[in-house]
């Protein structure tokens, strides 16, 4: 192999992973890490969905702007 060769490709030829000597993580927590990241995306997606003035305004079957005016106090102000 060249030098020029090796250049392009060096990046093939680093230590990865726990052959790292300061690496902090290993595989199991890696995979822990991308499982628990995971079930946060899900969570977030489904609170967006229903919880959302979106979601809320398509639950109680009212527009957006509907939806915002009710939870701004700028309609319905007098209920608590």
């Amino acid at each position: 192999m060249t030098r020029d060769e090796y250049l392009i490709r060096q990046h093939e030829f680093q230590p990865r992973g726990t052959a790292v000597p300061s690496a902090k993580l290993d595989d199991a927590k890696v995979r822990a890490a991308r499982e628990e990241y995971e079930r946060a995306q899900y969570a977030i997606r489904y609170i967006q969905q229903h919880y959302s003035v979106a979601g809320l305004a398509r639950k109680y079957g009212v527009s957006v702007g509907a939806m915002e005016k009710v939870l701004n106090y700028s309609t319905w102000r007098h209920v608590q």
